[in-house]
């Protein structure tokens, strides 16, 4: 039996790169599926790899705790070359 082995990167292709900002006056934390978690003050910008696939869900804090406020797919968050 012959095996082929195929290096993760050619069968999983790297995750594009995406941006989110803060633009609000509040802390958030955001979480990238499992993935990535991250908290956020008011102005902070970040640069991720993410799938496109992926959902970037964004958590606004509030007196009793945290409250999700949006989910947003990284296709829209994606940087594009211009």
């Amino acid at each position: 039996m012959i095996q082929i082995l195929v290096p993760p990167f050619i069968m999983n292709p790297a995750p594009d790169l995406c941006y989110y900002r803060n633009a609000t006056s509040q802390i958030q934390t955001i979480r990238i599926d499992r993935t990535l978690e991250k908290v956020m003050f008011p102005g902070d910008r970040i640069l991720f790899h993410a799938a496109l696939e992926a959902t970037l869900e964004i958590y606004s804090s509030t007196p009793n705790g945290f409250v999700q406020i949006d989910c947003i797919s990284c296709l829209q968050l994606q940087v594009v070359e211009s």
